[in-house]
């Protein structure tokens, strides 16, 4: 019921936008679902009732994001990146930062812990919860975190200064995608009123040049509003450099190398200010964050920039 809901509210949106009929927008939405495997949320995202022909071939859609994931990415090799353990043995020189192993861990390592970092992230899957240890005893808290002994600890991240100026409340983080071991794209993402980052209820997306590091078009939201200034904070987005872009581009390079079967991936990077730490990995990548139609003066998708890597790579 929620999905039929949603569909119905972006075709009203989408006659809104284009003064279309709806006949002709839910039959343009079926010829393009043929055609270019579009989902209805492309099409609305996208703006595909604006797009040429020409423009609509350019575009990573819903189907062809999953054909790209079957053709790159080989699930008979058993690695279980969501599990935390996993993931942080399998990326330790990655992740640049303390962090113990639960079960693994006696409580006076856990305490030496708390003392040295006094925020930390327990991670389980993903779920993950902040716990400030100073105003804990130890003993009990050690006790409580036993129960869920397939846990990992961390410690806590600070953001460099020109992230998080622009949004103090929020990790807003550095998303790669690296396709064949090469970064073919990348956004900044912001936390907007939500701590919690997440395109479809408030955060705001900003793409990233990734030659050089800039964010040269404004940040846009899911309701395509766009904003060269944080909304809340009203600090400027377009126009801003990463701070330690070549940095955060080979992290996830050579992370790449060490998942060699999965050759289309995702990274959630944080840029700290004296390093990078990757703290999360996506073997289904978010395609529609990296192409939405306000972010391309040439209003064309990324396709071309996947396909020109796969040349090189078979030439």
């Amino acid at each position: 019921m929620k999905n039929i809901k949603d569909t119905i509210n972006r075709i009203k949106e989408i006659h809104l936008s284009s003064n279309k009929s709806y006949f002709k927008i839910i039959k343009d939405i079926l010829t393009c679902k043929r055609k270019y495997l579009v989902s209805i949320r492309d099409y609305h995202l996208f703006q595909f009732y604006k797009k040429t022909k020409f423009e609509r071939k350019t575009y990573m859609t819903e189907g062809i994001n999953k054909e790209y994931i079957r053709k790159y990415n080989n699930y008979k090799h058993k690695v279980n990146l969501k599990n935390r353990i996993e993931f942080n043995k399998l990326f330790n020189k990655e992740l640049n930062r303390e962090w113990l192993e639960l079960r693994k861990t006696d409580f006076n390592t856990f305490k030496e812990f708390c003392h040295k970092h006094t925020t930390i992230i327990v991670r389980q899957s993903n779920k993950q919860k902040t716990i400030n240890t100073s105003n804990q005893v130890l003993r009990k808290l050690y006790d409580k975190l036993m129960d869920y002994s397939s846990a990992v600890i961390e410690n806590d991240l600070k953001i460099c200064k020109t992230l998080e100026r622009l949004q103090p409340n929020s990790i807003n983080v550095v998303k790669i995608v690296t396709f064949l071991g090469k970064t073919s794209m990348a956004v900044l993402e912001i936390g907007n009123k939500n701590k919690q980052i997440n395109f479809f209820k408030d955060s705001l997306i900003a793409e990233i040049n990734v030659n050089s590091g800039k964010i040269d078009y404004p940040a846009v939201d899911s309701k395509l509003n766009t904003y060269t200034k944080h909304p809340i904070t009203n600090k400027q987005i377009k126009g801003i450099k990463i701070p330690k872009w070549e940095i955060a581009k080979t992290l996830c390079e050579t992370a790449s190398l060490e998942i060699p079967f999965l050759g289309y991936i995702e990274w959630s990077v944080c840029v700290l200010e004296d390093k990078c730490s990757l703290i999360g990995v996506n073997a289904i990548p978010s395609y529609y964050l990296y192409q939405l139609s306000t972010h391309s003066d040439k209003k064309v998708g990324i396709l071309p920039i996947l396909k020109e890597i796969e040349r090189k790579i078979e030439e």
